[in-house]
């Protein structure tokens, strides 16, 4: 491996972690500023002692001790500075890159939606429905239930498959269309409503990072579900729980 590709790799590393690295970089630079000043304050204190029996008084004016410590004081207030400085700017970039993300999730949601009615208008709807059943029959087979991976919830004992986490639980599409039933009317009060307070019905399920950032907002429409029967690959029936209406990605945080 030579100069040029261990130069290239350690560039894309830094790229792709630079909110991570300055803010860390900020936080030991503030961290360090506090050491120098440490340093500095007992070297200042001495500093003053020596000006006041250089000047044989017990009280030196604001000037004389600004005189007497400043050059001590200076670095560790620059340090510091430089330190919240870099989280800062490590906090811009990380918002940038928020911005940045949801504009290409909205982009992707569009291009999606588009490509869904055309597909309708050329093929109609039973062929179109034909085709999503396919798909999920696929995303079964590449993600393959596993028994120790089934989180049971105490609300039923069908096998069910959520397509946005892609996680197997046993429940029912009776208490699963309740709860939808329970969120619509949330989102009828409340205007927005995260894909983590769909999960929240169930304890034993996890919230997922991006739960928060994903949700409906009533004027996208109420929420609504498919539930496709499939068999799952351990042989039991399964159903796949895919929105009508996928969350979208929440501008507004």
């Amino acid at each position: 491996m030579n100069f040029k590709t261990v130069y290239s790799s350690l560039k894309e590393v830094v790229k792709a972690n630079s909110t991570t690295i300055m803010i860390g970089a900020g936080i030991v630079t503030m961290g360090c500023a506090g050491v120098l000043g440490a340093k500095n304050a007992i070297k200042a204190n001495e500093l003053l002692k020596a000006k006041k029996e250089e000047l044989e008084t017990e009280k030196l004016t604001i000037e004389q001790t600004v005189k007497t410590v400043w050059k001590e004081c200076v670095p560790p207030v620059l340090l510091f500075g430089a330190g919240a400085g870099l989280i800062l700017a490590g906090h811009k970039i990380d918002i940038r890159k928020g911005a940045a993300f949801a504009a290409a999730y909205t982009i992707s949601e569009t291009a999606k939606k588009e490509l869904e009615e055309a597909a309708v208008e050329v093929i109609g709807d039973k062929k179109f429905d034909e085709i999503k059943s396919k798909v999920n029959e696929k995303v079964l087979d590449k993600d393959p239930v596993n028994e120790q991976s089934i989180i049971v919830t105490g609300s039923g004992d069908t096998l069910c498959y959520d397509k946005i986490s892609g996680r197997y639980f046993k429940s029912s599409i009776e208490r699963i269309k309740a709860i939808i039933n329970e969120l619509n009317k949330r989102l009828l009060d409340e205007g927005y409503i995260r894909l983590n307070d769909f999960y929240d019905y169930f304890p034993e399920l996890d919230e997922i990072a991006i739960g928060d950032d994903l949700g409906w907002q009533t004027d996208k429409g109420l929420i609504e579900a498919d539930f496709d029967a499939k068999i799952a690959k351990n042989g039991e029936p399964c159903i796949v729980i895919d929105f009508r209406i996928q969350p979208k990605f929440n501008l507004g945080w």
